[in-house]
């Protein structure tokens, strides 16, 4: 039986230390008023935390509650804090916030 020869997996790409931009279809969420945490971006059922950068563009779609939105975005392979409720916070996994718009529910 002839083998066939396979090109080599590649890593992915990256821009400095950071990934390549990917879009996904997200939530957003400002729970602090309510006692949940600040601004947490959840994509494919994980949760992360927007870049200090990227913070101004988070806040300018999600006032108060959860928000569906198409968010392009980063991992920056960091881990970063979002306030909570209570004086907690919530250490989650950092990305970067490309862009961000509102979309229509499910």
């Amino acid at each position: 039986m002839a083998s066939i020869a396979r090109a080599p997996r590649r890593p992915p790409s990256r821009t400095g230390s950071r990934t390549t931009a990917r879009t996904s279809a997200a939530t957003v969420e400002n729970g602090l008023p309510y006692d949940g945490c600040s601004y947490p971006l959840t994509i494919d059922g994980v949760q992360y935390a927007p870049s200090a950068d990227s913070m101004a563009r988070v806040e300018a779609i999600a006032q108060v509650g959860r928000v569906n939105v198409t968010v392009t975005w980063r991992a920056t392979g960091k881990q970063t804090t979002v306030a909570c409720g209570w004086g907690s916070s919530q250490t989650l996994p950092e990305v970067q916030v490309v862009s961000i718009a509102p979309r229509a529910a499910p």
